[in-house]
């Protein structure tokens, strides 16, 4: 289990790049909605809970490091760039 544990580690590494990275963009009008969606939805449960065991798996050897950032804004700070508005 070690040594699986260890070529997992080294197959999710950075590629020898430095900059593996992804991106995500969702909008929810309030935090609640956000809070209830990352509660509930199949998906994001999944991937949530594969995570939690995979980094179980690795402890100190996982050198992943996650950004989050969260906007909650009032309706007169929520302005897109749109040619109708």
């Amino acid at each position: 289990m070690e040594a699986e544990a260890e070529a997992e580690a080294e197959a999710a590494g950075d590629g020898g790049s430095g900059t593996d990275r992804t991106f995500g963009l969702a909008y929810f009008d309030n935090l609640a909605s956000l809070e209830s969606w990352s509660r509930g939805h199949r998906t994001h449960l999944a991937i949530f809970g594969e995570f939690a065991r995979y980094a179980k798996r690795l402890g100190d050897r996982m050198g992943l490091r996650l950004f989050h950032e969260v906007l909650v804004l009032e309706a007169e700070q929520q302005v897109f760039d749109c040619p109708w508005t």
